[in-house]
């Protein structure tokens, strides 16, 4: 049960491996803290206990900078609010008042959410740059043979 839950998250930035360990981890603590009395299935207590493990290292491990988890809900509803909101509009970007009432939070919050989407993401040393022509910046030899590949024929 807890590798299932796993894989579920595996693709963002954390080995298999590692997924496998927090959810066995968490599958621990589901079993230390369940109350058969309470009448439900060990199950039910189990997949959310998990799950919230899981969430809880990639929030206290994956990011580069430690960010308060208001802001990062913050940012999670502001864009989850746009991703909606942008397939529902006619082609514009939706403002920061649409955002709001969407989301159901004030334009300042919606402000603090679009400020975390651009400030606290990591770039993987793979990730493609902007003037790079599609390399990845871990591959700087691959675009050093392309310039002298170009430069050598012309």
């Amino acid at each position: 049960m807890a590798e299932r839950i796993a894989v579920r998250f595996k693709g963002r930035g954390e080995s298999l491996e590692d997924l496998y360990q927090v959810a066995a981890l968490g599958l621990v603590k589901a079993v230390e803290h369940y109350d058969p009395a309470r009448g439900h299935a060990f199950e039910a207590y189990a997949v959310p206990t998990i799950t919230g493990e899981i969430k809880r290292h990639f929030r206290d491990h994956m990011w580069t900078l430690h960010v308060p988890r208001r802001v990062q809900d913050l940012r999670n509803r502001v864009r989850s609010s746009m991703k909606e909101l942008s397939q529902s509009t006619s082609g514009h970007a939706p403002t920061v008042a649409e955002i709001a009432e969407h989301a159901q939070l004030s334009e300042s919050e919606v402000r603090a959410g679009m400020e975390a989407l651009e400030c606290f993401s990591a770039l993987s040393l793979e990730a493609e740059m902007p003037g790079t022509d599609g390399y990845a910046l871990g591959t700087p030899w691959a675009a050093r043979i392309r310039r002298t590949k170009w430069s050598s024929t012309a």
